[in-house]
């Protein structure tokens, strides 16, 4: 993975708000929050982190 496109995932995923109870939902975009049947599953290392974000076709679209 690009180290730009690293920078921009990890920006979308710092931007959530992470809620310390677990709850249950369907897949969501990462970045426009849309609910989702399908989508693209990115996974990257960070920090010896895997992360895992899903985007929908729309974002994945302006994200490459």
């Amino acid at each position: 993975m690009k180290s730009a496109d690293k920078k921009r995932y990890l920006k979308t995923v710092r931007g959530w708000n992470i809620k310390t109870n677990p709850e249950y939902r369907s897949f969501r975009c990462a970045n426009c929050q849309k609910h989702l049947h399908k989508a693209w599953h990115i996974w990257f290392d960070h920090e010896g982190y895997k992360c895992e974000i899903h985007l929908c076709q729309k974002c994945y679209s302006k994200k490459q």
